[in-house]
Order: structure tokens, then C-alpha cells, then sequence
């Protein structure tokens, strides 16, 4: 797999160039270990979807760590809470913002 862009990562994450975040919420998480960055992932509610699919639900996508559980789970509970803090009952994931994006393996994490 070839990795993004740096240019067009950085213009899919601003909210000021992509029209996702006119009806959608995200907030980005970096795990740190010392002065060593182990990890990513962004927690995303969309609004539209959730008046569409008449449900309270957030994502997670953007995850990246080191080979390393513990920093897995602390960015997945990261992002769970910031997801629960917006109202959401549900988390789903991974997905790069919605199905029209980036998708990871089916799934995700329920609490």
C-alpha cells in the first residue's frame, strides 16, 4: 500500500477544504510516549448520517500505532469518550470519516 500524500491528508483533515465537516464533527487524538509520537486516531460524529439512519452514533478511523495494546486501547478509549461526550450511544470503525471515504475492517467496538 502506497501511503497518502502529506498535502492532500493534511486538505482531507482541514475544515475549511473539505465539505464533510459542514455536517460533521471530529476531533483528532495523538498518543505520546516520552517525546515519541506511538500513535493516531480521530473520533468523528456525523450528523447527517445519524438523521438519516435515525441513530446516535459516532466512528473512529485515522488509527495508527506501534505494535503496542496498550496504546491501541488508550487511543480506542479516547475516542470512545470524546464520542460518548457528544451524545453518541454507539462507535463504529474503522472508517476514514464515512463509507464514501477510507474503510478498515468491519466491525469495530461497542460498549
Amino acid at each position: 500500500m502506497v501511503p497518502p500524500l502529506i498535502e492532500e491528508r493534511l486538505d482531507f483533515l482541514d475544515p475549511k477544504k473539505n465539505p464533510f465537516f459542514e455536517h460533521a464533527r471530529c476531533q483528532l487524538f495523538l498518543a505520546r510516549r516520552d517525546d515519541e509520537l506511538v500513535g493516531t486516531i480521530a473520533a468523528v460524529v456525523n450528523d447527517n448520517l445519524n438523521a438519516f439512519q435515525n441513530e446516535q452514533s459516532g466512528s473512529f478511523g485515522f488509527l495508527e500505532t506501534i505494535n503496542d495494546q496498550e496504546v491501541a486501547d488508550a487511543l480506542l478509549d479516547a475516542a470512545e469518550a470524546w464520542v460518548r461526550e457528544q451524545g453518541m450511544a454507539v462507535i463504529r470503525g474503522p472508517l476514514n470519516f464515512s463509507t464514501n471515504d477510507e474503510i478498515g475492517h468491519p466491525g469495530g467496538r461497542l460498549r
